[in-house]
């Protein structure tokens, strides 16, 4: 109990050194807009080049087809993949300043880039640093789980409602499997392994909500 109780002091003293949120890790993307595509059910699908990163085509939300389907008449121009806690992932096109909400799954998710980054700061290779770098991605997952949640619909949707209540009993009994399995083992790298498995869990349950946003 001592050694948990120093390994959590510690943890609470490094975190002054780091940002506030995983989000301030992320730099905004620059990509190639390529084209926009069927079914637009509930949203288009838009398909960008970020080069090293790769090409993504993503459902959009909150903007109307007409309006990207114009972008195709001058397909020549770039667009900007921020992502902020408040409002996930969104793109900025260069030459409208049309502001896109992309709702799917991506290969390499926002979250991810900035988890890396964050582990790549001064003190994120230590395992205390690790530890604060992970806190802070489990956090934007959980709140990137919120925000799909209530775009499906939320609590006015009743069937989703009783999903995500039974996924919630999952995740529940999922880490207290995992802090038991790993708990007990000698090291203090297995608490940033704990959190690890722990973002994996949300991040399943996430990347199954936005699949409904699949055309088919």
């Amino acid at each position: 109990m001592r050694i948990f109780l120093v390994l959590l002091l510690t943890l609470l003293s490094m975190q002054d050194a780091f940002a506030s949120g995983i989000d301030e890790y992320y730099k905004p993307i620059k990509g190639e807009f390529l084209n926009v595509s069927a079914p637009c059910d509930p949203g288009c699908y838009i398909t960008v080049d970020f080069g090293d990163y790769g090409v993504f085509s993503n459902p959009t939300s909150g903007v109307k087809a007409d309006d990207l389907y114009a972008l195709e008449d001058k397909p020549k121009r770039s667009m900007t993949l921020y992502y902020n806690i408040e409002e996930g992932p969104f793109l900025i096109d260069s030459l409208s300043g049309l502001k896109i909400n992309v709702v799917g799954v991506f290969k390499k998710h926002p979250i991810d880039i900035a988890e890396k980054n964050c582990i790549a700061s001064p003190g994120g290779g230590t395992t205390m640093g690790m530890n604060v770098c992970y806190e802070q991605a489990l956090a934007a997952w959980d709140a990137e789980l919120n925000r799909v949640y209530k775009d499906l619909g939320g609590s006015k949707n009743p069937e989703l409602k009783a999903a995500q209540v039974a996924w919630i009993k999952y995740r529940d009994a999922q880490f207290k499997w995992i802090v038991t399995e790993f708990g007990r083992r000698d090291g203090s790298k297995w608490a940033a392994g704990i959190m690890a498995r722990e973002i994996e869990v949300v991040r399943n349950q996430v990347e199954t909500l936005q699949s409904a946003y699949r055309g088919w």
